[in-house]
């Protein structure tokens, strides 16, 4: 293509054809910038938002560089003229850089920033969820609202309205292991021991919960959320012993060996491998099959499923000297002497009246009286 002073074009074919001419503006167009625009074969690009042209390889390397720099120095920002700095739009040449810049950093807004929306809801839930935790637990729930009234002194982002909602979930995490511990320990000794070794730990870690800040890193995040696992996993090992001792059990002997470790693991405070956390878990589940809250020595899933195969009515089950469950069938009162299949103990009674050593089991069924007795009518059988 030739250009109004009948000169060849210096452009690319395809492309718009600069304005400016290797013979007629040889000074301008062959200055040294990129270090070879006076090839005789350079072919040259016009940058449509400031006039400006410039060797098409020599630009080329410059737009693939742009912004990357070193660690310290690199940043998403857009394309601009090497010459004046004049912000490159449009180009037919480098429209897909300009397009991908333009989205790198929309993205950056977008996480930075937050989406409006989502923040305005994150604004109004909120307050909502510190009332919850305030009527619930006051002392923390006033704790928070300190937190939130601090930050919202001035401008908020998504990262900061985030990092409150995570505030308020760990604190009730943290409570719901303080409630657990208060309602299922009853042995004093395992109670100061929960209090020597956990509730210090919760302490510390609920005081740096609470610390202002705009933000949780990644790291902060996974250690707060190891450091919740380990002490729910403590308060069901203390739950479990203080079952077997309540109970004067003892420990199965193919869990002895296994205790020692998965309390090293609990109380030794550093971050667990995944082969150790898989131990620590089967370990607890073991100990829960062993000393289920039941006291019967079922699960509560297995529970379950053997009363509906049975099929009695409410308050036929009772348990032997040593907590093993049975039916009496019938009216439900006993009538005779047996055996416990599972430990041999005397089982069941005589004239409708239970062994003094037995016990009722309404746990089973959820039943609160004996079928054969005054309060049954009028308790067990509700709604019948």
């Amino acid at each position: 293509m030739q250009l109004k002073c009948t000169h060849p074009c210096i452009g690319l074919c395809g492309e718009p054809c600069p304005k400016k001419c290797r013979i007629c503006n040889r000074d301008e167009v062959t200055e040294i910038f990129f270090g070879t625009e006076d090839e005789d074969d350079a072919r040259f690009v016009e940058l449509e938002d400031c006039g400006h042209i410039f060797e098409v390889t020599g630009l080329d390397h410059y737009i693939d560089n742009f912004g990357k720099g070193d660690q310290d120095d690199a940043a998403i920002k857009l394309i601009e003229c090497p010459r004046c700095k004049t912000l490159i739009r449009r180009n037919l040449r480098y429209g897909n850089e300009v397009k991908k810049t333009v989205l790198d950093i929309e993205n950056v807004k977008r996480r930075i920033i937050g989406d409006r929306q989502k923040i305005q809801r994150m604004r109004y839930d909120i307050p909502e969820e510190i009332r919850t935790l305030s009527r619930k637990y006051p002392s923390d729930g006033k704790a928070m609202r300190k937190v939130y009234d601090t930050l919202f002194e001035t401008n908020v982002d998504e990262s900061t309205l985030a990092a409150v909602t995570n505030q308020i979930e760990f604190l009730k995490a943290i409570n719901k292991i303080e409630q657990d511990w208060e309602k299922n320990i009853r042995n004093e000794e395992l109670k100061e021991m929960f209090k020597d070794e956990c509730l210090k730990d919760l302490t510390l870690f609920r005081n740096w919960i609470l610390t202002t800040r705009k933000y949780f890193t990644e790291q902060e995040l996974t250690d707060a959320e190891d450091e919740i696992a380990r002490l729910q996993s403590f308060k069901r090992f203390i739950i479990c012993i203080d079952r077997m001792v309540t109970r004067r059990d003892s420990v199965p002997s193919k869990l002895k060996s296994d205790l020692g470790e998965l309390e090293n693991l609990l109380k030794g405070g550093k971050k667990l491998k995944p082969g150790e956390r898989d131990f620590m878990e089967r370990v607890l589940k073991d100990l829960e099959k062993a000393f289920p809250a039941s006291g019967l020595g079922v699960s509560e899933e297995e529970k379950v499923q053997i009363v509906r195969a049975l099929g009695e009515s409410k308050g036929h089950w009772f348990k032997c000297p040593n907590g093993h469950p049975y039916v009496i069938g019938d009216c439900g009162g006993a009538t005779i002497e047996s055996r416990c299949p599972e430990c041999n103990a005397t089982i069941g009674g005589g004239s409708h009246q239970l062994r003094r050593d037995n016990q009722f089991a309404g746990e089973m069924d959820g039943a609160q009286f004996p079928a054969w007795s005054e309060q049954a009518n009028l308790l067990n059988y509700q709604g019948f």
